[in-house]
C-alpha cells in the first residue's frame, strides 16, 4: 500500500524536475549558441538559474515539490549533448570555483559536528559503511565489464572509487537543518547522527584510498611508451 503511493508523489516530482531541466537546457544552449559571451558568464548564468531553482523548489514546496538538483543535473546533461564544447570549458571553469567552495563545504561540516553523537551507535555505523562500499565496488566492477581494461586495472579503478566526501559533505547536515527548522527534537537527534556518520564515511574512505591507490599503482598501471598512457601491470 505505501510503495504505490510513494510512486505515485514521487514520478510526478521526478517528471517535473527532468522537464524542467530540459526545458531550461535548451534555452541556454540557444542562448550559448547565438549570442556572444566569455565562458565566465556562461558559468555566472548557469550558476544564478541553478541558484534560482533551489529557491524555487523551497517556495513551491507548499504547494508541490520537485528536486531542484535533479533539474540542474538535467541541464548539465542537455548543454553536453547539445554544446559539448562549451560546456567542457565550463565544467574546467566549476573546476577552479570548486577548488575555494570545497574549503567552505568541509570547514563548515566539520564545524557542525558532534563525534559524541554517534555514541552507542559506532559500530553499526563502520558495518553500514564498509558494507556500503562493498556494495559500490561491486557497481564499479559491473559497471566495467566488457571493457578494454584488465583485471588489474579494474582493482585499481575500484580502489580509486572508494573515497567518498563532497555528497557527504554536501548532504550530511540536511537533516539536521530540517530538524533545527522545524524544532523537533528527535529529528534532530537522528539528523545528528546522520552528519556524523556522514562525516566518519569521508574520515575513513578518504585517507584510506589515498594510501591504498599510492601503494598498489606501481603494481597495478604501468606507464606505457607510446602516448604516456596508464594500463595494466605486465605480467597479469
Amino acid at each position: 500500500m505505501v510503495q504505490p503511493i510513494l510512486g505515485a508523489i514521487l514520478w510526478p516530482t521526478i517528471a517535473v524536475a527532468v522537464a524542467l531541466g530540459i526545458g531550461i537546457g535548451f534555452l541556454l544552449v540557444l542562448l550559448y549558441s547565438h549570442v556572444p559571451m566569455r565562458d565566465s558568464i556562461r558559468l555566472t548564468i548557469l550558476l544564478g538559474v541553478s541558484v534560482l531553482l533551489v529557491f524555487l523548489e523551497e517556495f513551491l514546496a507548499k504547494w508541490f515539490s520537485f528536486s531542484s538538483l535533479l533539474s540542474v543535473l538535467t541541464i548539465g546533461i542537455v548543454l553536453l549533448l547539445k554544446v559539448p564544447e562549451k560546456a567542457n570549458r565550463i565544467a574546467k571553469k566549476c573546476d577552479r570555483l570548486w577548488v575555494p567552495a570545497e574549503i567552505f563545504l568541509f570547514t563548515l561540516v566539520g564545524a557542525s559536528l558532534k563525534l559524541s553523537s554517534l555514541g552507542n551507535v559506532i559500530l553499526p555505523a563502520l558495518l553500514l559503511i564498509f558494507s556500503s562500499l562493498s556494495f559500490r565496488s561491486l557497481g564499479v566492477q559491473s559497471c566495467l565489464f566488457k571493457t578494454p581494461y584488465n583485471a588489474k586495472e579494474r582493482a585499481y579503478i575500484t580502489l580509486a572509487y572508494l573515497p567518498k566526501a563532497t555528497v557527504q559533505a554536501a548532504l550530511g547536515g540536511a537533516l539536521l537543518d530540517v530538524a533545527r527548522t522545524s524544532g523537533n527534537e528527535a529529528m534532530e537527534k537522528a539528523g545528528t547522527v546522520v552528519l556524523a556518520v556522514s562525516v566518519l564515511y569521508i574520515l575513513i574512505t578518504a585517507p584510506l584510498s589515498a594510501f591504498v591507490m599510492d601503494l598498489s599503482y606501481k603494481h597495478l598501471l604501468s606507464q606505457q611508451k607510446m602516448g604516456g598512457t596508464l594500463t595494466g601491470a605486465e605480467g597479469e
